[in-house]
């Protein structure tokens, strides 16, 4: 079961060109003083500024980034540092990370290109125990065998929605567009209309009759949970047997899920990581979380693999 990152924190390296030079660290502070005034860097505030090498005589020297490739010419710097007096040397380009590291996997992979800040956030790890990917995992699984008894699964998909904190099975549903011949039928949005079902059961069933007090003869009111707040998933996990399309992917975020996971991928349409990571946009207003690839052999082994990629779950 993989953790579904955004593409900021898989994006391979990017390099951006940089001049740096070779200065004496008795001249450093004077040096990057002069550079700040005249050329910015801000871009790269995730790279340590200076570098220590040894030149060829094998003395150590401080290697500095002084400006943006983009930002002068060769020629421009050196003009620069001959009417400044300053003692730079061994003017030259490099590649370095355009971005700022978001993973250890990241941070490893660029930072021999020049040194890096690095800052892991608890955000950025995958916050499944051992415990929950079995009790998922097993999820997974009866949606498997369930499917299976039906006798055709290939032409649909499942999804059940839980309760992390107690394990409590709140909903569960399947695809049912070619029983129904509704296009909208797809499994996801079924199970949100299920857990709109079981909010209505669960607000009826705690409803408390009460005195209204406004009233001289004492009508009796019953406290029902408004139906715009019915669907909503809040805090509840999706297991799916496929990943959900755009649409469906967008449903659970409006329900505001607290977290998905799939077994198989659909590569043409899949909201969650095929296609795009509608969990991780920033101009969205919910995040959550959303993992793939869970009991893929078994989900295979039920459903076939994906072969129309045109199906959207």
């Amino acid at each position: 079961m993989d953790f579904v990152l955004s593409d900021e924190e898989t994006r391979p390296f990017e390099p951006s060109l940089v001049w740096v030079g070779d200065i004496d660290p008795k001249v450093a502070t004077n040096v990057l003083k002069s550079f700040d005034k005249h050329y910015s860097v801000r871009d790269l505030m995730h790279l340590k500024r200076i570098r220590r090498v040894e030149n060829e005589q094998g003395e150590t020297v401080l290697c500095v980034i002084l400006a943006m490739v983009s930002a002068a010419t060769e020629s421009d710097l050196a003009a620069f540092i001959s009417s400044s007096n300053l003692a730079v040397s061994n003017l030259r380009q490099v590649g370095v990370s355009k971005w700022p590291p978001l993973t250890l996997a990241q941070y490893h992979a660029w930072k021999d290109s020049w040194p890096m800040y690095w800052r892991e956030s608890a955000a950025r790890k995958d916050p499944m125990s051992d415990v929950d990917r079995k009790f998922i995992t097993g999820l997974m699984r009866e949606l498997c065998n369930e499917a299976g008894q039906t006798g055709h699964p290939t032409s649909c998909s499942a999804a059940v929605a839980f309760d992390p904190a107690t394990k409590r099975i709140v909903a569960r549903a399947v695809d049912t567009r070619t029983s129904t011949g509704h296009p909208l039928a797809h499994a996801a949005m079924n199970l949100i209309a299920a857990v709109a079902a079981a909010n209505q059961k669960s607000a009826d069933d705690a409803s408390a009759v009460a005195v209204d007090e406004s009233s001289d003869s004492g009508t009796v009111s019953r406290k029902r949970r408004s139906a715009d707040a019915l669907y909503m998933c809040t805090g509840l996990t999706v297991v799916l047997t496929h990943e959900p399309c755009i649409m469906c992917s967008m449903a659970l975020l409006h329900s505001r899920v607290g977290g998905v996971v799939y077994g198989l991928a659909a590569p043409r349409t899949g909201g969650m990581g095929s296609v795009v990571k509608v969990h991780t946009e920033r101009g969205l207003n919910h995040k959550f979380l959303a993992w793939r690839r869970c009991a893929e052999e078994r989900v295979r082994q039920v459903f076939g693999e994906v072969r129309d990629q045109d199906w959207h779950y």
